[in-house]
């Protein structure tokens, strides 16, 4: 009962949120600001690339988005 109670108390968050872990120094916060806006240009290239795909065969491909990635595994 305590594995399940343990298990089911994880907090989950988007891969490069700052939710869980404030950052407080200037350049620890620009290094997760350059982190976010290339995640951004990542999803951007799959979101373009998934367009032709669903153009040329009519399914998506949506399970690596960077937005639908945890920020950890949390096992």
């Amino acid at each position: 009962m305590e594995l399940t109670f343990a298990l089911s108390g994880i907090r989950w968050g988007k891969l490069g949120s700052p939710d869980l872990i404030q950052f407080h120094d200037v350049d620890d916060r620009a290094v997760l600001s350059q982190f976010q806006a290339d995640l951004a240009a990542i999803e951007q290239e799959i979101n373009t690339r998934n367009q032709h795909r669903v153009a040329k065969s009519g399914v998506a491909y949506p399970y690596l988005l960077p937005s639908r990635i945890p920020n950890s595994i949390n096992i």
